[in-house]
């Protein structure tokens, strides 16, 4: 077990530096969000939207596994603390996947199979979000952990599909 001894400051002072630089993060990803969301409104494409989404539950799911989420946003819900970090790290693959389908000319007549490949890693990822709320935290994380190297081959394979067809 490894063990430190250190002094009380250099502790506020670890916690002091990784607040300020969550701070910039927060800050940055906010930018995205709004800048996005004009966009979203100036060119009412609905990838935009999803992208807002994604950027969304991206910066909630850091919030939630550093710890500030249950701190700041809902110190009174213990349970939720736990939950939000399989809930928005699989919301954020299920938005991120239905913006690749807005994104790509992906549509169930065109590309049946991409089609449904892809509606089935989002009800994969519903499925753990259901599981996740029996409090089996630990088989939930090992099966986000398994589905997800395939669900990035997929997107990148996708993409170069798409490209070598000219989009």
């Amino acid at each position: 077990l490894p063990l430190k001894v250190i002094r009380n400051d250099e502790i506020v002072e670890g916690i002091t530096s990784r607040t300020l630089w969550f701070g910039i993060y927060c800050g940055i990803v906010s930018v995205m969000v709004f800048y996005n969301i004009f966009i979203f409104f100036s060119t009412r494409e609905k990838s935009y939207f999803y992208y807002v989404l994604h950027t969304i539950f991206i910066g909630l799911t850091q919030i939630s596994l550093i710890g500030f989420g249950y701190k700041y946003l809902w110190p009174n819900a213990p349970w939720f603390g736990n939950f939000s970090i399989y809930f928005f790290t699989c919301m954020v693959s299920i938005v991120g996947i239905q913006f690749l389908i807005e994104f790509m000319p992906v549509r169930r007549k065109t590309s049946p199979k991409i089609f449904v490949t892809l509606k089935i890693f989002q009800v994969l990822y519903l499925l753990l979000i259901l599981l996740s709320l029996t409090g089996n935290y630990s088989f939930t994380f090992s099966q986000i952990l398994n589905i997800q190297p395939f669900v990035a081959i997929a997107i990148i394979g996708i993409a170069i599909y798409y490209f070598r067809q000219g989009y």
